[in-house]
């Protein structure tokens, strides 16, 4: 039931969710003019990117150089997942071993790249605090744009929800 969800429905929600997020992310980029928040917002860019790339399709062409460049290189870790590793988006490692494709997403390439693009959604994480204590305040702003582009699109979020609910189930 789960293979067949996945395939006939969750793909799609999530190719489609992937692709306006990241559009999204670039038009909120342009229409901002606080320098801090353009660079938060890059990153944001650079983290729909990294799931565009998994999903194998190709970035628009407005997609700024410096966040097409941390797409690339993290795109190289998730490809040969060696284990734990310094992220080219987040100031913390990540475990690339967990993008090995395995199980059922075996079975075909569409598998495979939707299993990519679940396991970067999943594990890039955006903590309100480091191991340390200290506050984590550019991934807060991150999520906060994240969020706030989610919401502001009721496509985006109901295909969100659609993915997130029966994932989480």
């Amino acid at each position: 039931t789960l293979r067949t969800l996945e395939n006939d429905k969750l793909l799609g929600l999530t190719e489609e969710m992937t692709e306006k997020m990241l559009k999204s992310s670039i038009s909120l980029y342009n229409e901002l003019e606080n320098k801090k928040m353009k660079e938060v917002q890059l990153k944001n860019i650079a983290f729909f990117s990294i799931a565009q790339l998994a999903l194998e399709k190709e970035l628009p062409k407005d997609v700024p150089e410096e966040a097409k460049k941390i797409a690339l290189e993290e795109l190289e870790k998730i490809k040969e997942h060696n284990g734990f590793g310094k992220s080219s988006l987040f100031p913390y490692d990540l475990d690339f071993s967990q993008f090995t494709v395995r199980g059922h997403y075996t079975r075909s390439e569409d598998f495979g790249r939707y299993f990519r693009a679940m396991m970067w959604y999943g594990q890039a994480p955006f903590p309100l605090y480091f191991a340390d204590g200290e506050r984590n305040i550019e991934q807060t702003l991150q999520a906060l744009l994240i969020s706030h582009s989610l919401y502001s699109d009721k496509e985006s979020y109901k295909n969100w929800e659609n993915i997130y609910e029966p994932t989480n189930f």
